[in-house]
C-alpha cells in the first residue's frame, strides 16, 4: 500500500465513531439544559416568594411609603368661635392672615446657605434657626405665622425653593383695647392664653379638618387630590351681658379720672342690678390684645377679680343694713360721736369734723369711724361676720373669670373687739371690686344677692347650644331694710361727702371709700385707694357702678377723685338707656339781675327771686309755689343756670356742685 493510500485511508471518517460523539455531545447540552432550567425555576421560585412575602406581609407597609412618596396631608385648622357683645357686635374673631412654611427636602443641599439668608433678611427669625430647619428630613415645617403684608410680598418676589405661603385664621380684636381686659388673648396657635380666650378655649377652638395633596419627585407640592379630605369645623359663639359702647365709656372716664389725678391705675364695674349683668368691666392702664406681647404682663392681669383691698368707709352701708335688719336701730337712732374714741387701747379718730351727736343716717352721710364702730360694736361680732358672709364677702363670686380671689375675711371666733370695730368701718377686711359691687346691687334691687352674670348664651351654626340663667342667690336683707338704706344713701350724695357724684342729672345713692395702703409693714403713708360706689335712678334702680382709683395724689379722697367720673359714667349710660333725665325745672323767663340773684317768671307773669346758694330740692319748691312746673333730681347747690328759647318758652337746667 502506498503512502498516499494510507493517507487516504486514514482521513476518512468513521460512521460509527461520529455517532458515539455526536450522541455525547447532546447528552452534554441537555445536562446543561436541564441545570439552566433548574435554576431559573429555583430563582423563579425565589423572586416569587420574594413576591409573596411582599405582598402578603408587607404590602400595606410598602403602599403607605409609596403613598407618603407622592402625597402629602395638609392640615386645615378650624375656625374658632366668635365672641360678641350683649348686641351682637364682635369683640374677638378670626380672620384670614397668611404664614409661610418650608418643605426641607426641597431645598437642595447647595441651596440651603443661600435660602437661609435670604429668609432671614426677609423675616424675624435667626439664620441659624432657619438652617437647622432646612436640615430636617421633613416635607413641612413652619416658619412664620401671621405675616405682615410686607413679609407676603417680599417672599413672593423673592419666590425662593421649597418656601411655601399659605392662608389662614388668626384672631383679630376689632375694638383694639375695649374689653382687654376681659377677652384675654390666644397664641400664635390660636389657642386661648388669657382672659375668656382662656376660659371657653375648648367651646371656641374648632375641630381641624385636612386635605390631601400630590407632590411630584422633586418633592414639589401641586394639587390636591380629589376629593380626599376633611372639612374643619367652626368652634361656638360666646354671647357676654357686656355693651360695648358702655365698655367704651367706662374706660374713657376711668383712664381721664386715673391721669387727671396722678394715680397708679383704677378699675370700674358697670352691673345690672335686677340681674346681675355685668355691662362694663374696666382696668387701667389697659393693653390692645391684638398686640399683646408689647406691653409687660402685670398689665393683663384683671384686678377687677384678682386683687383686694381694704373697702373703707363703703363697709359702713353694710354695718348699717345687718343693725337695721337686726332691729337693733333705726335710721334715727342717735349715737355719740366724739371726735376720736379707744378701743382696747386703740385710738381710733374721724377725719372731718362733725356733731357730737350722730343719727345712723348722719354716721353714714358724715362717713363716721367713731359712730360705725358703735354701731358695730352693738351689732357683735358674730352678727356683723354673718352679714358681711350673707352679702357674699370672703369668698369668690364665681363669675367666671380665671384668678378670681374671695377677698381676706377671718372667721368671727378669731376677731378681737378691736376687729369688730374696724370691720364696722371697712380696715382689717379685704374685698375684690367685683364682690363690692355685687353687694351693693342687692342694696339697689331691694336685699337680693345675685350672681354677677357675664355670659348670655352660646350657639354654634346650628342651634343654640347653652344659655346662662338668672342666679339668684339668697336674701340678704328684707325689702324694707334696702329702702331705708337707700334713702339714707340718697342723703349721701345730696348733701353729704359724696357730693361730687351727684352731677349725673339722675337721682343717685352711694357711698365713698377712702382706704390705706397696705404694705409689707403695715400701712402706708399717704398711698390710699379711693372709691365710690352707688346706683342710679335711685328711685328705681337701672345701673350700679363701682370706680377705684388707686393712689391718687395729691388729691385722695373718694369723693372727689370718683365721684366725678361716676356721674359722668351715669349720665351718659342712662342716656343711651333712653332713661329721661328728670332734672330740669320749667318756667317761661328766666334772666339773672345780679350774679347772686335769679329771677324767674311764672304764668302770671310775676317773678320770684331764687338764691344762687338754695339746695336743688330748695329751688324745685320755690318755682313750683309760683305755678311753673318744676320736678327735679339730684342734688347740690345752683352754681349756674343755662336757658334755651323756643317760642318765648324757656328751660331751666341747674348745674349743680
Amino acid at each position: 500500500m502506498s503512502l498516499t493510500s494510507a493517507i487516504h485511508i486514514f482521513q476518512t471518517p468513521n460512521p460509527m465513531a461520529y455517532q458515539t460523539q455526536n450522541r455525547e455531545g447532546k447528552d452534554h447540552r441537555q445536562l446543561r439544559l436541564r441545570w439552566v432550567t433548574i435554576v431559573m425555576l429555583l430563582a423563579l421560585v425565589v423572586v416569587a416568594g420574594r413576591l409573596i412575602q411582599l405582598t402578603m406581609t408587607q404590602g400595606e407597609e410598602l403602599q403607605e411609603r409609596a403613598h407618603n412618596q407622592h402625597v402629602v396631608r395638609e392640615p386645615l385648622p378650624g375656625v374658632r368661635g366668635t365672641i360678641y357683645d350683649r348686641d351682637g357686635i364682635a369683640l374677638a374673631r378670626d380672620h384670614d392672615s397668611v404664614c409661610a412654611f418650608v418643605s426641607p427636602n426641597e431645598v437642595k443641599p447647595e441651596e440651603r446657605d443661600q435660602v437661609a439668608d435670604m429668609l432671614a433678611g426677609l423675616l424675624d427669625i435667626s439664620r441659624e434657626r432657619i438652617y437647622a430647619t432646612l436640615l430636617r428630613d421633613s416635607y413641612f415645617s413652619w416658619l412664620s405665622r401671621q405675616l405682615e403684608d410686607e413679609e407676603v410680598l417680599a417672599l413672593r418676589e423673592a419666590d425662593l425653593p421649597g418656601v411655601y405661603l399659605r392662608e389662614e385664621s388668626a384672631r383679630l380684636y376689632p375694638l383694639g383695647e375695649t374689653s382687654a381686659h376681659l377677652l384675654g388673648f390666644v397664641g400664635v396657635d390660636n389657642q386661648g392664653l388669657e382672659g375668656l380666650e382662656l376660659v371657653f378655649d375648648e367651646k371656641l377652638t374648632g375641630e381641624d379638618g385636612w386635605i390631601l395633596r400630590l407632590r411630584d419627585a422633586t418633592g414639589r407640592i401641586l394639587y390636591p387630590l380629589g376629593e380626599s379630605g376633611q372639612a374643619p369645623r367652626r368652634g361656638n359663639d360666646v354671647y357676654l351681658t357686656i355693651d360695648s359702647r358702655y365698655q367704651h365709656i367706662v374706660e374713657r372716664e376711668l383712664a381721664r379720672a386715673v391721669e387727671k389725678h396722678n394715680a397708679l391705675g383704677g378699675m370700674a364695674v358697670l352691673m345690672d342690678p335686677a340681674n346681675g349683668d355685668l355691662l362694663a368691666l374696666a382696668n387701667y392702664p389697659t393693653f390692645d390684645p391684638n398686640n399683646y406681647g408689647d406691653y409687660h404682663p402685670s398689665v393683663w392681669r384683671n384686678r377687677v377679680i384678682t386683687d383686694i383691698f381694704e373697702p373703707g368707709s363703703t363697709m359702713k352701708s353694710f354695718t348699717v343694713a345687718g343693725a337695721l335688719e337686726s332691729g337693733l336701730v333705726t335710721p334715727e337712732t342717735v349715737f355719740d360721736t366724739p371726735e376720736a374714741t379707744m378701743v382696747t387701747g386703740a385710738r381710733i379718730k374721724d377725719s372731718l369734723p362733725h356733731a357730737s351727736q350722730l343719727t345712723v343716717t348722719e354716721i353714714i352721710e358724715r362717713s363716721s369711724n367713731v359712730g360705725a364702730l358703735q354701731i358695730g360694736l352693738e351689732m357683735g361680732r358674730e352678727r356683723l361676720y354673718q352679714t358681711l358672709i350673707d352679702f357674699g364677702f370672703g369668698e369668690p363670686t364665681e363669675v367666671g373669670l380665671p384668678g378670681e380671689v374671695g377677698g381676706l375675711l377671718r372667721p368671727a371666733e378669731k376677731w378681737y373687739p378691736l376687729d369688730t370695730a374696724c370691720a364696722s368701718f371697712g380696715q382689717g377686711i379685704a374685698v375684690t371690686p367685683i364682690q363690692l359691687v355685687t353687694a351693693y346691687a342687692a342694696i339697689a334691687n331691694g336685699g337680693i344677692l345675685v350672681k354677677p352674670r357675664l355670659v348670655l348664651r352660646e350657639e354654634n351654626s346650628e342651634a343654640l347650644v347653652s344659655q346662662e340663667e338668672i342666679e339668684v342667690q339668697r336674701r340678704v336683707v328684707s325689702a324694707e331694710t334696702a329702702r331705708q338704706l337707700r334713702e339714707i344713701l340718697i342723703g349721701t350724695v345730696d348733701h353729704g361727702l359724696s357730693m361730687d357724684a351727684g352731677n349725673s342729672g339722675y337721682l343717685a345713692a352711694g357711698k365713698t371709700g377712702t382706704a390705706e395702703k397696705i404694705g409689707a409693714e403695715g400701712y402706708l403713708d399717704r398711698r390710699y385707694i379711693a372709691s365710690f360706689v352707688g346706683f342710679a335712678p335711685a328711685n328705681d334702680p337701672r345701673l350700679v357702678l363701682l370706680v377705684i382709683v388707686d393712689e391718687p395724689n395729691p388729691i385722695y379722697g373718694g369723693g372727689p377723685v370718683c365721684g366725678p367720673a361716676f356721674s359722668r359714667i351715669i349720665r351718659q349710660v342712662l342716656a343711651l338707656e333712653g332713661v329721661p333725665a328728670p332734672g330740669a325745672l320749667t318756667a317761661r323767663l328766666v334772666r339773672a339781675e345780679t350774679p347772686e340773684l335769679l329771677r324767674a317768671a311764672p304764668r302770671d307773669g310775676e317773678t320770684t327771686p331764687i338764691p344762687l346758694g338754695l339746695n336743688a330740692r330748695q329751688a324745685a319748691a320755690l318755682l313750683s309755689a309760683t305755678g311753673a312746673t318744676a320736678s327735679l333730681y339730684g342734688s347740690g347747690t345752683i352754681k349756674a343756670v343755662v336757658g334755651n328759647s323756643e317760642n318765648e318758652s324757656y328751660t331751666v337746667t341747674l348745674k349743680r356742685g
